[in-house]
């Protein structure tokens, strides 16, 4: 995780509508804690999972949440390039998870059709992506609220610029219950029940101010669940070795070939 990088993201954000923390100082001088570091301003909010408000009012701060993530994919990624660096084209995003997927310590059960969905994936690459600065892990978990908007998100490590779609494609993916097998936590986000995946992406098209393409919109949700399955298996493995100790991903990998089913279906 690079903190500093981290930091210069949530800066740069700071005079858009995207809520973000606060940065006062960073750095990566080893003086002060010995390690690359950020100070930020405390943020008060709460995470839709844990709030006890009324359910049309969640839902009502889910759609800001939303609202957010379509704001972030309107922001000039061009004069912020120092700190999101250059744009990373899809391809290459897949070409990352083979690192993870071509080893034969997987266990074959778990992972066996996630080849074949990788193909299907490449062959259908969406061409022209529309490009712009990317959360890379936006989900519930990372946006916190008050009781009437969004006032932080937060957890910049997988930021970049790229194909905006890869967002939408990945909160889908946790609100879709056709992902998963199990309940609770190896199962979908309990918040797909505030806004199911059709939901979320209606809320984004009405958002965005962009065209907002249903096929490629279901190419980005396979990915997604192809990117958590690919990152599932690995993890399981680690876990299994012993060399990331995490029984979890024991859990969560009992969903992993639905993951891989899933994303097929979504292709057609």
């Amino acid at each position: 995780a690079d903190i500093v990088r981290q930091a210069r993201v949530m800066a740069s954000l700071a005079d858009t509508s995207v809520a973000v923390p606060p940065i006062i100082w960073y750095g990566d001088e080893p003086e002060f804690f010995g390690r690359p570091y950020f100070v930020g301003g405390f943020v008060e909010g709460f995470k839709l999972g844990e709030s006890p408000l009324p359910l049309a009012h969640l839902k009502h701060l889910a759609r800001n949440g939303i609202a957010t993530m379509a704001a972030l994919h309107n922001v000039a990624w061009e004069p912020r390039r120092a700190a999101w660096g250059e744009p990373f084209a899809l391809s290459d995003e897949m070409k990352r998870l083979d690192y993870l997927l071509d080893r034969d310590t997987l266990d074959p059960k778990v992972v066996a059709r996630a080849p074949e969905l990788r193909e299907r994936l490449r062959s259908s690459l969406p061409a022209g992506a529309r490009i712009g600065c990317v959360h890379g892990d936006f989900q519930w978990s990372n946006v916190l609220f008050n009781e009437e908007r969004v006032v932080a998100v937060i957890d910049w490590e997988l930021s970049s610029v790229g194909a905006t779609l890869l967002d939408l494609g990945w909160i889908c993916f946790f609100s879709d219950p056709g992902s998963w097998v199990t309940a609770g936590g190896a199962g979908p986000d309990v918040l797909g029940a505030l806004m199911n995946a059709d939901e979320i992406v209606d809320a984004y098209a009405e958002a965005a101010g962009f065209p907002v393409s249903i096929p490629e919109v279901r190419w980005f949700r396979a990915f997604a669940g192809y990117r958590f399955g690919v990152i599932t298996c690995f993890n399981l493995m680690l876990h299994r070795r012993g060399k990331r100790p995490d029984p979890l991903w024991e859990d969560t990998a009992l969903s992993a070939p639905r993951m891989f089913e899933h994303g097929l279906e979504l292709l057609g």
